[in-house]
């Protein structure tokens, strides 16, 4: 047995400037700015929007280009994009 190598945690991201990042994306519909204004918890890994919407359940987690979505539903895939830091529309 070796010494155990350190795990890189997540990103250093605070919720203010997750919600800010998702504020200013310019996607589709507006899914991105009607997360950003739901009440979110911490879970291991990121936050969990609390509010569900039509059945959606979303959890982001901080990555180096941004903030991953994760979108889930009862028997089906998830679906999971990043918004990124520093593209058109965004922070």
């Amino acid at each position: 047995m070796g010494t155990p190598k350190p795990t890189q945690g997540p990103p250093e991201l605070t919720e203010a400037e997750a919600r800010e990042l998702l504020r200013r994306c310019d996607g589709p519909g507006g899914l991105e700015a009607w997360i950003a204004r739901q009440s979110w918890r911490t879970v291991p890994g990121g936050w969990a929007v609390r509010k569900e919407l039509e059945g959606w359940r979303f959890r982001l987690e901080a990555v180096p280009e941004g903030v991953r979505v994760i979108a889930g539903m009862p028997d089906a895939e998830p679906a999971v994009w990043v918004v990124e830091v520093g593209k058109s529309g965004n922070a």
